[in-house]
């Protein structure tokens, strides 16, 4: 039995959870699969770093809130769970579009319709050079054993991460030897 009362508790502290010790509300959002939260994490998957940040003492490091690119990202992946809603998929549509969260909603929508367009676009994207961040991967790993075409995706993936890091390293081997 879900408590009654947990949304309203989730929604007033989601935007508290750009601490350090996050919270992962998104994700119990998702668990909870309260339809409520699709507007909430649509708005959510679209916050600025500015967003969300209190008028604590700058002194203060350790409560000072961190990116909200975690929340962002995790916001993103948690509209999973309500892909069947209209106004889930319209918001990873238009995350599209927002190149800071293109990726993750890409990844969403293919894993979660098996569109093709969408894996297109993501190997697209890798093929450019712009690799996924470790959340994406964490995400299209728990789907690969569902889809080769995810393993060959991450396997690129991870070929161009290594080539950035050689020509990386290679680049400061230069540099120390001058």
């Amino acid at each position: 039995m879900k408590y009654n009362g947990l949304f309203e508790v989730l929604k007033n502290l989601i935007h508290q959870d750009i601490r350090i010790f996050p919270m992962h509300i998104p994700d119990a959002l998702a668990k909870l699969g309260d339809t409520r939260a699709i507007p909430l994490l649509g708005q959510t998957m679209n916050l600025q770093d500015s967003e969300g940040n209190d008028d604590r003492d700058p002194d203060d490091k350790i409560f000072r809130p961190v990116s909200t690119e975690r929340l962002v990202v995790e916001s993103c992946i948690a509209l999973a769970t309500f892909i069947n809603d209209g106004e889930t998929k319209s918001s990873l549509m238009n995350g599209i579009k927002n190149e800071r969260i293109r990726e993750v909603c890409l990844a969403v929508l293919y894993t979660c319709t098996k569109e093709k367009q969408y894996l297109e676009l993501l190997e697209e994207t890798v093929k450019t050079g712009k690799t996924f961040d470790d959340r994406i991967k964490h995400y299209l790993r728990k789907h690969a054993e569902t889809s080769e075409d995810l393993v060959k995706l991450l396997q690129l993936n991870e070929e161009i991460e290594t080539e950035k890091k050689v020509k990386t390293d290679d680049d400061e081997t230069e540099t120390d030897d001058d």
